[in-house]
C-alpha cells in the first residue's frame, strides 16, 4: 500500500493522529478517553492546541454520521481564521468523497454523512448563535480569554445545554488567563487540579520545542524564567492578585509540598471544626495536631447541604459527624477510639450548636470570630511554613484555599466576606463562599500546640521515631507486643 493510500484509509477510518505532533497526539487521545463531561487542558503557547482541536472535531465528524461538534472561540474573527488556516490544512488530503462544504455565511462544515462542525466566536454577543441546536462535543478554544464578565453565563446557560440529549462533553483548552481570577481558572483549572485531572502541558513538555528554541524564547523576556509573562505562557503559573485572594500563599508549590498524606503518630489530640449554614453549605474539616512535628494535619472533610440540595436536618450533620469519627479517630496500636479534644463550631448558630450536643451529644464550643482577618493570617503563615498538612482526599478543602477571593465592597473598598464561586457541574465539588476556609481558620484558632498527648513514660520507638511503622509479615503482631508492653487486655 503506498502512502496516497494508507491517508486514504486513515480518513475512512475516522484517524488523523498522523497529522499530530508529540503532546498534540497526547492531547487527542486524552479527549477520546476523557469520561467526564468536562476536560480540562491548560498548555503552554506553541503545543499545537488550536490545530489539535481542530483535527478532532474533523475526526469526530468522520467517524459518526449526524455528528454536531461545536468550536468555540473567545472572538468571532478567530472562527474566521482559523477556518482559512487550520481546517484548509487538515482537509488538504481527505478523500472528495468525506470532504465537507464549507458554508462561509455560517461558517459551518457540513459533511457528506451529515455531521456538522459549527464555529462561531463569543464576542459582542455571537455565542448566541449557537444557543439551542444540540451537541455532540464542544471545543472550546483559549478558554481563559473569554469575556471575565461573560464565560459563566455562556458555558452554563447557552453551550451546557446543548450537551444534555447527546450526553455530549466539553472540552476547554488554554493557556492560563492573565486575570488570576477567571472564571475559567477559577471554577475549572482549580477545580480540575483539586480533583486531579487537569491535563498539563508546559514548554518542557513538548519534545519538538529544542533546548536552544526554549533559549530563545526566554531572551524574549525581560526578567527571563522570573518574568511573570514568561511563567504564565510557558510555564502555566498564574500570578494570583494577592490583594484579591483570601490564601494566596496556597500556591502550586505550597501544595505540592502540604498536601500529602502524614504520618500517623500512636498518640494525638484530635479535632473537629465546623462552619455550617442553613441554606448554603455545611463544611466540617476532622484533624489533629502532631506534638513532636508541631504541624496541624487535616484528615478528612465533611461536606454537607448547598443551594440545589435537600434540606439539611441536624440529624444529617450528626450521622456523618459520627461516622467521619468514628473512621478516623483511634490509636492506631490499640485499636482505642479516641473522642475528640475539641469540636468547634461558629458562633452564629447557636441553636445547631445545642441541638447537637442536647439530641446528640456531640458537644461543640462556639469559636470566637474576632480579628478575622489576623486570623486568616495566621493560617496564611502557617501554610508558608508548611505547618498544615492536609490530605489527599480533602479535594473541597484545596478547592476552596485555591478559590476563595475577598468580596470588596465598592463603596470604600473595604472586604466584607467572601465572593461565592461556583462549584463544579458534576457537583462533586462545592465552592459556595468557601466555608471550609473558615473551618481551617477556627480550627487553628482552636488547637491547643501546648497539650502533650502522650502518657507519662512513653518511649517505644525512641524521640526521632514516634511515628507507626509499617508491619512486616512474618512477625508478630505490632498491636499485640505493644498491648503487652503497655499492659493492655
Amino acid at each position: 500500500m503506498d502512502v496516497k493510500s494508507a491517508i486514504a484509509k486513515l480518513w475512512e477510518m475516522g484517524d488523523l493522529t498522523y497529522k499530530l505532533k508529540g503532546i498534540q497526539r497526547d492531547m487527542r487521545n486524552a479527549v477520546y478517553n476523557s469520561k467526564g463531561k468536562n476536560t480540562v487542558f491548560l498548555c503552554a503557547r506553541r503545543t499545537g492546541k488550536s490545530f489539535t482541536m481542530c483535527t478532532v472535531a474533523v475526526e469526530y465528524c468522520i467517524r459518526k454520521p449526524n455528528q454536531v461538534v461545536k468550536l468555540i472561540f473567545p472572538k468571532k474573527k478567530d472562527a474566521r481564521n482559523v477556518a482559512k488556516s487550520h481546517m484548509v490544512d487538515i482537509l488538504a488530503d481527505c478523500p472528495p468523497h468525506l470532504k465537507p462544504e464549507y458554508r462561509t455565511q455560517d461558517n459551518e462544515y457540513v459533511f457528506p454523512n451529515g455531521s456538522l462542525i459549527q464555529m462561531a466566536g463569543t464576542d459582542a454577543g455571537s455565542a448566541e448563535s449557537v444557543r439551542g441546536s444540540a451537541a455532540h462535543l464542544i471545543l472550546l478554544d483559549e478558554a481563559g480569554f473569554h469575556d471575565y464578565t461573560e464565560f459563566t453565563y455562556i458555558v452554563r446557560s447557552i453551550l451546557m445545554p446543548t450537551l444534555l440529549t447527546t450526553k455530549g462533553k466539553m472540552i476547554m483548552a488554554s493557556t492560563p488567563s492573565k486575570q488570576g481570577d477567571h472564571p475559567f481558572m477559577v471554577e475549572y483549572v482549580a477545580a480540575a487540579r483539586a480533583q486531579g485531572v487537569l491535563i498539563e502541558y508546559d514548554i518542557y513538555s513538548n519534545p519538538l520545542i529544542t533546548p536552544e528554541d526554549i533559549e530563545e524564547i526566554i531572551d524574549e523576556y525581560p526578567g527571563r524564567e522570573e518574568d511573570p509573562a514568561f511563567k504564565r505562557e510557558f510555564l502555566l503559573v498564574s500570578e494570583p492578585d494577592n490583594d484579591s485572594m483570601v490564601i494566596p500563599e496556597f500556591n502550586k508549590q505550597v501544595k505540592k509540598d502540604i498536601v500529602k498524606e502524614s504520618p500517623l503518630p500512636a498518640y494525638y489530640d484530635c479535632y473537629v471544626s465546623g462552619d455550617p449554614a442553613v441554606g448554603d453549605l455545611t463544611g466540617i474539616l476532622f484533624a489533629y495536631y502532631d506534638f513532636m512535628r508541631k504541624k496541624i494535619v487535616i484528615m478528612d472533610e465533611l461536606v454537607l447541604g448547598g443551594k440545589g440540595e435537600e434540606q439539611l436536618t441536624t440529624q444529617d450533620i450528626a450521622d456523618g459527624i459520627y461516622r467521619k469519627e468514628r473512621a478516623l479517630f483511634s490509636n492506631p496500636l490499640t485499636g482505642e477510639k479516641y473522642t475528640p479534644h475539641k469540636r468547634i463550631m461558629d458562633n452564629n448558630n447557636p441553636i445547631l450548636i445545642n441541638d447537637l450536643h442536647k439530641q446528640h451529644g456531640l458537644r461543640f464550643i462556639a469559636t470566637k470570630k474576632d480579628n478575622k482577618e489576623q486570623q486568616i493570617n495566621n493560617v496564611r503563615m502557617m501554610i508558608r511554613r508548611g505547618d498544615i498538612e492536609i490530605h489527599p482526599r480533602c479535594k473541597n478543602l484545596i478547592y476552596h484555599l485555591e478559590t476563595a477571593r475577598w468580596k470588596i465592597r465598592k463603596s470604600d473598598g473595604k472586604r466584607v466576606g467572601y465572593e461565592r464561586v461556583s462549584g463544579t457541574m458534576d457537583r462533586k465539588l462545592k465552592g459556595h463562599h468557601a466555608d471550609l476556609v473558615d473551618a481551617l481558620v477556627y480550627l487553628v484558632r482552636n488547637v491547643n500546640q501546648n497539650k502533650n498527648p502522650f502518657p507519662e513514660g512513653f518511649d517505644f520507638y525512641g524521640q526521632d521515631n514516634y511515628h507507626i511503622p509499617e508491619e512486616k509479615s512474618g512477625t508478630d503482631s505490632l498491636k499485640s507486643i505493644f498491648k503487652t508492653i503497655m499492659g493492655k487486655k
